[in-house]
């Protein structure tokens, strides 16, 4: 038994069908491209004011405790968190963070003297200068680091 051939309207159908499989497959996977695509940025926006926050709160309790803590581990702890500021931030955290540990280490230079027996008669002066830096790094602190954070945090 012979088959009879399939009607001109069939044929026509199959090739046009054939022709626009590939454009409906790349629509389709595009589709879905983007979709995830949206999907992941959402979630690394996510991820990143996780990380943001951890360290906007690290910072506030350094506000909390850098009048207590002495100038040599107050810059090790900056120099610890600019580097999170560098990637998290950006510029303008990292350019404070450097800021507050140049006057650390002023401070910290400061107390050398301090501690020099040779300016034992300027000991109070020095002193004084040292509480002025610290308060200084405290209200750096207190007045631009909430700004620059909330630049960063801000959740729309």
């Amino acid at each position: 038994m012979m088959m009879a051939n399939p009607p001109a309207w069939l044929l026509a159908w199959a090739d046009v069908i054939s022709k626009l499989a590939p454009a409906v497959i790349a629509v389709a996977a595009a589709f879905i491209a983007y979709a995830q695509w949206t999907v992941a940025r959402s979630k690394l926006q996510t991820d990143l004011l996780d990380r943001r926050l951890a360290v906007r709160a690290r910072f506030l309790e350094l506000i909390d405790t850098a009048l207590q803590t002495d100038e040599a581990t107050l810059a090790n702890q900056l120099k610890e968190m600019r580097h999170d500021a560098r990637r998290l931030f950006g510029r303008p955290l990292t350019r404070m963070c450097d800021v507050l540990i140049a006057d650390c280490n002023e401070a910290m230079r400061l107390r050398e003297f301090a501690n020099d027996p040779v300016f034992a008669d300027q000991r109070t002066e020095l002193e004084a200068a040292i509480s002025r830096e610290k308060q200084n790094i405290v209200e750096r602190l207190k007045v631009e680091a909430p700004v620059l954070f909330d630049r960063f945090t801000r959740v729309v």
